[in-house]
């Protein structure tokens, strides 16, 4: 069961690197698995800032939000 939960918070890293090569496509300079080199943390703000001139669909960030919530609920109910 515990497998299961940081399978769950594996998964958060999906999403990201999904944005990050869409951004990557269209020009903008990333790196991957770099956070925290130039404000990586902000990059679901940075996403939702500029989907809309390029047309990109929202549910990556608010995926990967979900996951991120899930897995540590998931792991704080495991500890109780």
């Amino acid at each position: 069961m515990l497998v299961d939960r940081f399978l769950l918070l594996g998964l958060i890293f999906v999403p990201p690197n999904m944005i990050l090569r869409r951004r990557k496509s269209v020009g903008y300079k990333t790196e991957p698995f770099d956070w925290t080199a130039n404000g990586k943390l902000n990059l679901p703000i940075e996403y939702l800032k500029i989907r809309n001139q390029h047309g990109w669909s929202p549910w990556a960030v608010y995926l990967m939000v979900l996951m991120l919530l899930a897995g540590i609920g998931f792991i704080l109910l495991g500890l109780a």
